[in-house]
């Protein structure tokens, strides 16, 4: 290889760094492929300081919804999202073996110990919540904070209620352009396309103005359709069951978020809200299920207030 050549690999060599690891002075990017517990995560750290750890909704979705909208909290922490067993960018070649609610609690502890992190703030989104919670149980020593945003219930004993609320909120769906895309699925149309979009409008009966579904950005790969397979293995590991008698000795300080037309039962929130240690439920106005879509610049300083009152305290 010639002196040249070599010069201007050398270039494009540091400018990947550059990029990858340093956007500018305070800003600090990396997205890598990590071997965690067995598997491939793909995992997105932004920022510097205080680590928190963001666990997506689905199951089956990756942590692309979140941004941009998360973004603003990369200013005040170290932001860390990845995308979960199974999903997303991590790696899909699993089976009934290798895909659980159990490996994927353990997961995010192998990250926790892969980053030297010695404790965490965790926040889950949706079905996330319940991965977080699993996690507190399971992990309370190495948390410093839980954050459930608009988490599902942690009792079967709210599932009826919760099945009212979405029968209620499904009335706000536009079938109109949703019934063409579902008769292409039903079809066996592949084209991912036609998928992100359907998942997309799926979600617009829970937001408050229903125009804000066009910045949920989920991104979907072809790796979607292999994920899907892997779902029923994820419902046959998991028995429902209550986690309340557990949360109650988790002893962190929570902070518990809600939309104003989530359709989560308000009574599951408040439930959490009396048996976490210093728990408070927060309703966000004029939002629905992606309250951090709906109302980025408020989530984020109710983010941001919070986990810094918990640092300093």
């Amino acid at each position: 290889m010639n002196t040249i050549h070599s010069k201007v690999l050398l270039l494009l060599l540091l400018s990947i760094i550059m990029i990858v690891a340093c956007a500018s002075d305070d800003e600090f990017i990396q997205q890598e492929i990590l071997s965690v517990n067995g598997t491939e995560l793909f995992v997105n750290i932004m920022g510097e300081g205080e680590p928190l750890i963001v666990l997506h909704g689905g199951p089956g979705l990756s942590h692309d919804y979140f941004l941009p909208h998360l973004e603003p909290l990369s200013n005040h922490m170290k932001l860390i999202l990845f995308d979960q067993r199974g999903m997303g960018r991590s790696s899909v070649d699993l089976d009934s073996t290798s895909f659980s609610m159990e490996l994927i609690i353990e997961d995010i502890e192998a990250l926790r110990q892969k980053l030297g992190l010695n404790s965490i703030h965790l926040m889950g989104h949706s079905w996330g919540g319940i991965v977080a919670m699993h996690y507190a149980v399971n992990y309370p020593q190495n948390l410093s904070s839980l954050i459930l945003c608009n988490s599902m219930p942690a009792s079967p004993d709210f599932d009826e209620q919760l099945g009212k609320n979405f029968q209620q909120t499904f009335e706000r769906q536009n079938m109109e352009d949703l019934e063409p895309l579902q008769k292409k699925i039903d079809a066996g149309n592949r084209d991912i396309a036609v998928q992100e979009r359907y998942v997309q409008l799926h979600f617009r009966p829970s937001f408050y103005d229903t125009s804000d579904v066009n910045k949920l950005q989920l991104n979907l790969s072809d790796s979607f359709f292999k994920t899907e397979e892997l779902l029923p293995y994820l419902a046959s590991h998991e028995e429902p069951r209550s986690l309340i008698p557990e949360l109650k000795s988790v002893h962190v300080p929570a902070l518990i978020i809600r939309g104003e037309i989530e359709v989560i039962p308000v009574e599951s929130d408040r439930k959490l809200e009396e048996i976490l240690k210093n728990g408070k439920l927060i309703s966000i106005d004029k939002a629905g299920h992606f309250p951090f879509v709906e109302k980025p610049e408020e989530f984020t300083e109710l983010i941001i207030n919070f986990v810094k009152s918990e640092t300093e305290s």
